[in-house]
């Protein structure tokens, strides 16, 4: 039946089944990777009395059979008892402890996200009484999870790449005028089955690296969302064997699409938070363009050596190669782009691995684009005319940046999206003084109660300021200090001083800086003190609908643009249609789907679920500060004031992003748009209920 539609029905079909796909992915909030959010104990933190339990929340729904805490003490004696739980969907982890001596203790832990399957581990310390001598360096989560994942992944994508390539070389640019058409395609075949092998290769290294990096057996690992994405591609590869040994190459293709799109469902994309449904889908346009181009640049390469003396057959095959190809890496470079933008957002997350993995992808890409031009407007010309070195030597080195694209892409699947890998500063900042001396204090961990200080001094020139005597005094902002503490430089104009906080809030160290030469010199940082930390950056969800829908429309003209005017094959004049329908989606996204996806400003509907759901949320996340019944501990603002005086948009604001300088936390990435909206609705009616049920004065008696 699909064979008889003719073509502007088919790709309208096409473009309502992409929109199907759209309205139909969830869209709830995750984040890339389930990484550590919170934690109770913190992070360094030195806490009076030893802790009963170790609670861990992390951005992400994780697997318990898949993950792990263990607490330990410096000296290697574990401490927990082994019974981790899980609660609020996966999100928050939880070990008991054993009594605990003063000291420092060591927190191991290790998680699988269920949302996209990556594994993840860290390390952190906090201190029962004091902070020992012999502590260990806290340290966040690995680059890699496992040293297999990166070349595990470069033989994975490169084989599944350079199959799907070759099968559309077969399937669109060989059209040989004369001879046998199986004569073309059997070297092709075999160079097929040669990619399959690599691929399944790479999918049993990445199946090692799995186990390796989570520690479980391999039918657990499989057993999850990454495990039935990993089955599914390892089925797709043999059906495509199958079907290029029965001569199938169109249908093969299919299988090979569903594989790629795998890929694309366990990817960074996956886990964008509120823009998975646009981010896989441009994640999958993305592989699939790359391997009708780059994947297909090997088998192009192949058929001009082995029929180098059919110089008219293999030119007409180039130039259908090279339309297919033109029209891929304007696909490539428009989704590639709305990619980097979900994933990097910030220029200086461009000094991370990731980061750096996004700039030597686009060196490899503008090289790849550079080469394509000159092949369409130099080496083709010149293989018309008898020149066939220039046109192997082009392809050759096309192949070869190829290579470097792929394994760029290999690090970047393997390791955290350069948004993800920014650490927060810690708390404090910097002063300038009256003479230029540039004066930076930050407090680790930045906790009431015991903290190291370390103060960094540049002169007026920048330079680093050595061999300085450095003092430092602290009180809460509006009381004088009484105590100076001498600091210790430890090179490179750092100096470190132990400093005890007493509460939370804000306070102010003042420092002087006496230098070896030169006059003395003084200023004071505001640090505050137990505050919540600043929000992960998170792409806008209704900018980042508006991007895919503006990709869809740009990549479709152009696609149609370029089909119209120079695909030369049997299907020229059909081609600008599908480039139309991907059009004509990307202005129903645009149009329809972009408004409806923003973050909500208004609260849900009140329902016994939704007070139900609160109620959960606020006792697991609320209540230790702003307490039972909504009576909060000192310091933080009481809710029964506050509540019901500011806007639906104003409260959701406040929850998702937190409010600086105070101890409110940013639950952006720990809690739903559901759940944020349900414990807002929860506490609006709790005050409704206090106020009701509360007593009115009587009024005094009037005097007789």
């Amino acid at each position: 039946l699909f064979r008889r539609l003719q073509t502007v029905p088919r790709a309208l079909v096409l473009a309502v089944l992409a929109l199907g796909v759209l309205l139909a992915t969830p869209h709830d909030r995750v984040a890339a990777h389930a990484a550590l959010a919170a934690s109770d104990p913190a992070d360094d933190a030195v806490v009076p009395l030893p802790p009963s339990r170790v609670t861990l929340t992390f951005t992400e729904p994780v697997d318990a059979r898949l993950s792990s805490i263990e607490v330990t003490t410096t000296e290697g004696r574990r401490v927990d008892r082994d019974d981790l739980t899980v609660q609020e969907g996966g999100r928050r982890a939880t070990v008991s402890l054993a009594p605990l001596e003063r000291g420092t203790y060591i927190v191991d832990w290790k998680n699988v996200s269920t949302v996209d399957g990556h594994p993840l581990s860290g390390r952190f310390a906090f201190h029962v009484g004091e902070r020992s001598s012999d502590a260990l360096v806290s340290k966040g989560a690995p680059t890699f999870p496992s040293r297999l994942e990166p070349p595990a992944r470069f033989l994975l994508d490169g084989g599944l790449l350079i199959l799907a390539g070759t099968l559309g070389v077969i399937a669109t640019a060989i059209r040989p005028s004369r001879g046998d058409a199986a004569a073309w395609e059997a070297p092709l075949n075999r160079l097929a089955l040669a990619a399959a092998g690599l691929a399944l290769a790479g999918a049993a290294l990445q199946l090692a690296a799995q186990t390796s990096a989570t520690g479980a057996a391999p039918l657990d690992v499989l057993s999850g969302r990454w495990g039935t994405a990993y089955v599914t591609r390892v089925v797709d590869v043999g059906l495509a064997i199958a079907l290029t040994l029965m001569r199938r190459p169109r249908l093969a293709l299919v299988p090979m699409a569903v594989a790629l799109a795998t890929l694309a469902a366990t990817s960074h994309g996956m886990a964008v938070r509120g823009l998975a449904a646009p981010a896989v889908i441009a994640d999958a346009l993305h592989l699939a363009a790359v391997a009708l181009w780059v994947g297909g640049l090997p088998a192009v390469l192949l058929l001009v050596w082995k029929h180098r003396g059919d110089r008219a057959e293999i030119a007409a095959t180039l130039r259908r190669f090279s339309t297919l190809a033109l029209i891929a890496a304007g696909v490539v470079g428009l989704t590639g782009g709305y990619l980097a933008w979900l994933q990097v957002l910030r220029l200086s997350a461009l000094d991370t691995v990731y980061g750096r993995a996004v700039l030597a992808k686009t060196v490899f890409f503008i090289g790849l684009i550079l080469l394509g031009v000159a092949n369409r407007r130099w080496a083709l010309p010149a293989l018309a005319r008898g020149a066939r070195r220039r046109i192997r030597m082009t392809l050759a080195i096309e192949a070869a940046l190829g290579v470097g694209l792929v394994a760029a892409v290999a690090v970047m699947t393997s390791t955290f999206p350069a948004r993800e890998a920014l650490r927060p500063p810690l708390p404090g900042g910097v002063a300038t003084t009256l003479d230029g001396t540039n004066i930076e204090v930050r407090a680790r961990p930045g906790l009431p109660g015991a903290n190291e200080i370390t103060v960094t001094v540049h002169d007026a020139r920048g330079h680093a300021v050595d061999g300085a005597a450095v003092a430092l005094r602290a009180a809460p902002s509006g009381q004088e200090p009484d105590v100076s503490v001498p600091a210790t430089g430890s090179g490179d104009g750092h100096y470190q001083a132990p400093v005890v906080f007493g509460a939370r809030g804000i306070w102010v160290v003042f420092v002087s800086v006496s230098p070896s030469a030169g006059f003395d010199t003084s200023g004071s940082v505001r640090v505050d003190v137990g505050g919540a930390p600043p929000p992960r950056p998170t792409p806008s969800i209704a900018w980042g609908w508006k991007g895919l829908g503006w990709t869809l429309v740009i990549g479709g003209v152009f696609a149609a643009a370029a089909a119209d005017r120079t695909w030369a094959w049997s299907g020229r004049r059909r081609a600008p249609w599908y480039g139309a329908s991907v059009a004509v989606t990307g202005l129903v996204v645009l149009v329809v789907v972009a408004p409806r996806m923003g973050e909500p400003t208004t609260l849900p509907a009140t329902s016994p679920a939704t007070l139900t759901l609160g109620a959960r949320v606020y006792e697991a996340n609320c209540q230790r500060c702003h307490g039972a019944g909504l009576v909060p501990i000192e310091g933080v603002i009481d809710l029964r004031m506050h509540a019901l005086m500011h806007t639906d948009a104003s409260l959701l604001t406040t929850v998702r992003d937190g409010r600086p300088a105070t101890p409110m936390p940013a639950f952006r990435d720990t809690l739903s748009e559901k759940e944020i909206g349900a414990v807002l609705v929860y506490i609006q009616e709790e005050v409704r209920r206090i106020e009701a049920s509360a007593t009115p004065s009587p009024l005094p008696t009037p005097a007789r």
